[in-house]
């Protein structure tokens, strides 16, 4: 009877604070540690909340939130719709979709999603025609996490002589073709999960962060950062929150445009 109660009392609190102002903040049902903001070092959930702010203008609906990582996120514990689906991979994913990143790191909770394969299945044709391709980390019962990357970029930033270093130091050897390397991370990923170790640091290199900020992040424990956004900043701290801006801008626009009516498939045409 107390969970049923504190249950009824979870959703009520929901439903008020999406209706008791015109301008709203609404969170996930779980709110994720941010001490990392969307650098994936410690929680295999994520380290970034989602943090969506919401308001409507007449019949149109403007929707802003901060770049980040991965997050985890459920409406008031109900089962995902479609447009659910699609408004998600929006917030995660557009800088990835737009071509500003090489890839985006998604967690989907299998019990919020009905059918999620079939799901991701029918899109994949779609992103498929506009060079965003689609790889499984981890697939357990309850989640799977899914990393959404363009192999253009993605190979790019991989080569480059920080990234390179790095990766040899983990076991990786760089000279491989992409998917040996995405199947050397899934294996990482998997080992890492099952011994509650969180995930494997060099995981932000395949995110497209920069490789100094990822060693620093290694070897400073994530302390003595510059600044913070989707991932910690350890130099050119002014390069980096411009870039972060443009992320945000990024999503806002895309988010936008997919809530005023406009099918992913064409926002993604026009890029």
């Amino acid at each position: 009877m107390k969970k049923i109660i504190k249950k009824v009392l979870k959703k009520f609190l929901n439903y008020v604070m999406i209706f008791s102002s015109q301008e709203t903040t609404i969170t996930s049902s779980r709110v994720l540690p941010r001490n990392f903001f969307g650098w994936p070092g410690k929680c295999l959930e994520g380290a970034a909340a989602l943090r969506r702010e919401a308001f409507d203008n007449g019949s149109r609906k403007k929707t802003r939130q901060d770049p980040a990582g991965m997050i985890r996120v459920s409406y008031g514990g109900e089962p995902m719709t479609t447009a659910d689906f699609e408004e998600l991979l929006a917030r995660q994913c557009a800088p990835t979709f737009t071509g500003l990143k090489a890839a985006s790191l998604v967690a989907f909770q299998k019990d919020r999603f009905v059918g999620l394969d079939a799901q991701l299945a029918a899109y994949e044709p779609c992103f498929a025609c506009h060079g965003i391709s689609l790889f499984r980390l981890l697939d357990e019962e309850s989640r799977a996490l899914v990393l959404f990357y363009r192999a253009d970029i993605l190979r790019a930033v991989l080569r480059r002589r920080g990234a390179r270093m790095l990766l040899r130091r983990y076991g990786y050897r760089p000279s491989d073709s992409l998917s040996a390397l995405l199947m050397r991370l899934r294996r990482r990923v998997c080992l890492s999960a099952g011994a509650g170790a969180g995930f494997p640091h060099e995981i932000g290199l395949f995110l497209g962060y920069p490789p100094h900020d990822v060693r620093g992040f290694i070897e400073n424990k994530g302390r003595g950062f510059l600044c913070c956004g989707p991932w910690k900043v350890y130099a050119d701290a002014d390069a980096s929150r411009a870039l972060f801006k443009r992320y945000a801008d990024c999503t806002a626009r895309f988010c936008t445009r997919l809530a005023s009516g406009v099918p992913m498939a064409e926002i993604l045409q026009a890029v």
